[in-house]
């Protein structure tokens, strides 16, 4: 366990701030989430709650050779959503960035 505090100006800040130290990559393999076919559709959804504007957040999605491929990001009825066609075999990463950082 470790113990923050925070100071501003040599004043120990005592209420109201508080900070989530998080890694800077997350995997993350939900439940349901199977291996698909090439060139099947792969649907990702965002949630963009808090994000005042939806063309800061850009999804990517890298082959398992290293090559990214953008995702175009699209609503419909409140959902957003980016999909992409894996087009290599193999394990896929999804790159989420709001303002170019990595949400968690």
């Amino acid at each position: 366990m470790h113990e923050l505090v925070v100071k501003y100006e040599g004043e120990e800040v005592l209420a109201g701030h508080y900070f989530r130290v998080l890694p800077p990559l997350v995997e993350v393999a939900p439940p349901g989430m199977a291996p698909c076919a090439l060139g099947s559709l792969v649907q990702v959804l965002v949630n963009a709650t808090g994000a005042p504007k939806r063309e800061d957040i850009l999804v990517t999605a890298y082959s398992p050779t290293g090559r990214p491929l953008d995702c175009p990001l699209t609503t419909i009825d409140g959902t957003n959503s980016a999909t992409f066609k894996p087009d290599e075999p193999g394990e896929w990463r999804i790159e989420i960035t709001y303002q170019g950082k990595q949400i968690q």
